[in-house]
């Protein structure tokens, strides 16, 4: 099943299938800079101060996702099981099985 011809799926994603990884990557760096220059388009109602600065909200929004990104790296060094954690007692450690004369697998 390919995504250019398979009718089940909704037309955007049909659309989208027909893109190759260039063309893609530039579509969604257009839509970024226009979502970006539509911040300086209309008047935000601030509560903070702070929030009336320019692009706060996408350098707050990014700044989270760099904080969660170095959050997870921490938390896996911290809680990283060794990779024979389960060895013990998993299938992989067993011993494989004699192949018994008459048995064709």
């Amino acid at each position: 099943m390919n995504a250019k011809t398979d009718t089940s799926l909704p037309a955007l994603a049909r659309l989208l299938g027909r893109l190759d990884g260039k063309k893609l990557f530039w579509l969604l760096l257009l839509a970024g800079v226009l979502l970006t220059l539509s911040d300086f388009a209309y008047h935000r109602h601030e509560i903070f101060d702070f929030e009336a600065l320019p692009l706060f909200y996408a350098g707050f929004a990014a700044a989270s996702v760099l904080v969660l990104v170095l959050a997870a790296a921490i938390f896996r060094a911290l809680f990283k099981r060794p990779e024979t954690f389960y060895a013990p007692f998993s299938t992989d450690s067993e011993p494989p099985l004699k192949a018994q004369e008459g048995d064709h697998a």
